[in-house]
């Protein structure tokens, strides 16, 4: 239960073999390899360094792998439920050749099926703002290409929807126009007018259209009339439907090959991660060299992988401007609380102090009194277990799932202590049968003794805040600064301790608790050189 100790690793090794070396490390699963940024480098140092743009070919083949799946997911979706367990898959499995072959080609056709639904649904989308279009000319019998003959012309256009349409006609009648406009169709924003004329008198009928706002329309790609054209649009669009709808079946026959494309998708994660690696070392012609970290202790199997590899290395203790990478050695139970302790940030590799175990038993405790009932707790615990054995989840998940487990588990604790199931689900129910039953606490009911549970929590806040002072004593003490243990906490414990003696009548208590303020009066500030400023 402790933070692990790291040792700095230097490795020179051939080019030609720097992806096998990788690879032998990787499956060691005790090696992490710096991932610097150079910055500042002549033109000699620059050389050693690859382009930012190399390396990002597995990266570049998983996000295709992610679009394939996202389009199977969306098409074909998966019948699971949600305690379907996690597929198991080995190593030979993710990094099977042919199966990556498989998916590459599988991936490719889904993504030519996907180009050409969404090149369809553009089509489908043109072609419903085209009938859109044309829908309030429907009722016209004219041919969109006919404009007139010799002796007369044709015109179609809009008009505000105030517009008066016998009004204009009427106006054209005064001034001896011969011309006509009728109105073909209208809604709230606009209404569709023909307006036929003698050539001669065009310009004249279309200047007193103007006066109401009027606007000629062209449809200069179209012929046939309205109903003609809306009704080959409609061929169009139930064609271009039917298509999507055949494009999209063949995902129904695609989905057989969901889970090579998704180990594929994970092995080229881990084969992304090996090319950044590679991309930051530094590299000769004919060698390579990178840093990074071991864990204490296995050292020896990483020597045996690298005299394998005939590679040249070297082991260091971290420098004191080093931070190498945190590790946390806990138990089976304490582990799923360190999903906690990243929530606010792990402490830094020289805090010497892990403090999971202590956060693993400090809430426990409070989650169980905050909760504090069995049939919760029993539910909680139950569902938890359920999850943990049926789905088998990895990750952060199990890691909430588990400790979700063990919170139930202390919540059914201090529930069956205080008398809590359900509430007084119990008693209420015996009482609508009209029977007299109860489930009496096995230590207190805290509603009927409020100032006792006011103690307890009091005296579990108290505990806690003593251990964490001890805590940072003992970080103190393990670094060499015994006297900040002893200001910073010594004179704490002293004031706190003594405070809560004061209650039992001793004297002595008293004077623990006075010289306990007088250490911290004094040393509190002993960073600074003048006294007054340190009071």
């Amino acid at each position: 239960m402790a933070i692990v100790a790291m040792k700095r690793l230097r490795v020179i090794m051939p080019s030609s073999i720097q992806k096998k070396v990788i690879k032998d490390l990787t499956r060691l699963g005790c090696v992490e390899i710096e991932t610097p940024v150079y910055a500042n480098l002549n033109e000699d140092e620059s050389k050693l360094v690859r382009p930012a743009s190399q390396g990002l070919d597995a990266a570049r083949s998983r996000n295709e792998m992610i679009a394939a799946l996202d389009a199977l997911n969306k098409y074909a979706p998966e019948k699971k439920s949600f305690l379907t367990p996690r597929r198991q898959v080995t190593e030979d499995m993710l990094f099977n050749d042919e199966s990556i072959k498989k998916a590459n080609e599988v991936s490719e056709q889904i993504s030519g099926i996907v180009k050409q639904i969404n090149e369809t649904k553009s089509l489908i989308g043109r072609t419903s703002a085209q009938k859109a279009t044309l829908e309030p000319w429907r009722a016209s019998d004219i041919p969109f290409e006919f404009t007139g003959g010799k002796e007369f012309s044709v015109v179609i256009g809009i008009c505000p929807a105030e517009a008066d349409v016998k009004s204009l006609s009427a106006a054209m009648d005064e001034q001896n126009i011969i011309a006509t406009a009728e109105e073909i169709n209208a809604d709230k924003e606009q209404k569709y007018i023909v307006l036929v004329s003698y050539v001669d008198a065009l310009e004249e009928a279309l200047t007193v259209l103007k006066t109401a706002g009027f606007s000629q329309i062209l449809f200069k790609d179209l012929s046939g009339t309205a109903a003609e054209n809306l009704a080959r649009l409609d061929i169009e669009l139930e064609a271009a439907e039917k298509h999507v709808s055949e494009l999209e079946e063949k995902f129904k026959d695609l989905a057989q090959y969901r889970d090579i494309i998704e180990q594929t998708a994970d092995a080229l994660a881990i084969e992304s991660l090996k090319e950044i690696a590679m991309s930051s070392m530094l590299h000769t012609e004919k060698t390579i060299y990178f840093e990074g970290w071991v864990p204490q202790g296995t050292e020896q199997v990483v020597i045996d992988k690298l005299n394998a590899n005939d590679c040249a290395f070297e082991f260091l203790e971290p420098s004191d401007d080093e931070e190498p990478p945190i590790e946390l050695k806990n138990s089976k139970f304490v582990e799923p609380f360190g999903a906690i302790t990243e929530l606010y940030g792990l402490p830094t590799y020289r805090s010497v102090v892990d403090t999971n175990p202590m956060l693993a038993y400090s809430f426990l405790v409070f989650f169980g009194i905050m909760l504090s009932d069995a049939m919760c707790g029993i539910i909680l615990a139950l569902l938890s277990f359920i999850i943990l054995k049926k789905k088998k989840p990895d990750g952060g998940f199990r890691r909430f799932v588990t400790v979700m487990f063990y919170g139930g588990i202390s919540a059914f604790i201090w529930g069956a202590l205080f008398g809590s199931w359900f509430g007084n689900a119990p008693t209420a129910i015996a009482a609508l049968m009209s029977k007299d039953f109860t489930l009496p606490p096995i230590w207190f009911d805290p509603l009927a003794q409020p100032m006792l549970m006011l103690g307890l929590s009091c005296g579990i806040g108290v505990i806690h805040l003593l251990i964490g002072m001890g805590l940072s004593a003992w970080r103190n003490i393990k670094q060499g600064n015994w006297k900040d243990a002893i200001y910073d906490t010594g004179f704490w414990y002293m004031i706190i301790i003594g405070g809560i003696g004061i209650a039992t009548g001793l004297k002595i208590f008293m004077y623990i608790a006075l010289a306990g303020a007088l250490g911290v009066l004094l040393f509190a500030g002993r960073g600074k050189k003048n006294i007054i400023s340190r009071l």
